[in-house]
């Protein structure tokens, strides 16, 4: 064999060493491809299911708002209502305490105010001697 068949072997063997390596190359570079695109995908369901789930807290917000306005316009209400009453009651109070003072002017006992208008026995001894001691007084 000469110089020229031993280079055209060794460089023939150097090439299919170079396509070789190649294509180790090649196939780890493909695997490497796979795995990544796999990865990729899991996070793409990752995503997908976090969107999902940001939906849906955000619904329940939206719910959690609805609701929570209905609350503070009944509490609204009840307020307005509640100071409604408590104006009638004032009114129905002064309107029980006048009667009362009239009846302790015109002579009525401390157990009858009491009796009559649900006035505690000292509230109604009160009126009763104030409305006495006012006649002496005049």
């Amino acid at each position: 064999m000469n110089n020229e068949m031993i280079l055209a072997f060794a460089s023939t063997g150097l090439m299919v060493l170079s396509i070789a390596w190649m294509l180790v190359r090649t196939r780890a570079s493909q695997r490497q491809v796979n795995e990544l695109t796999q990865a990729l995908i899991r996070l793409e369901d990752l995503v997908h299911a976090q969107n999902t789930g940001i939906k849906g807290i955000g619904s329940s917000l939206s719910g959690l708002q609805l609701r929570q306005q209905s609350v503070a316009d009944r509490l609204e209400q009840l307020e307005q209502d509640s100071k409604l009453s408590s104006n009638a009651a004032v009114v129905s109070g002064s309107q029980v305490y006048r009667q009362a003072i009239n009846l302790a002017v015109s002579g009525a006992e401390p157990a009858e105010l009491a009796q009559r208008f649900g006035l505690s026995r000292g509230e109604a001894e009160l009126m009763v001697s104030f409305h006495q001691l006012g006649e002496k007084v005049a």
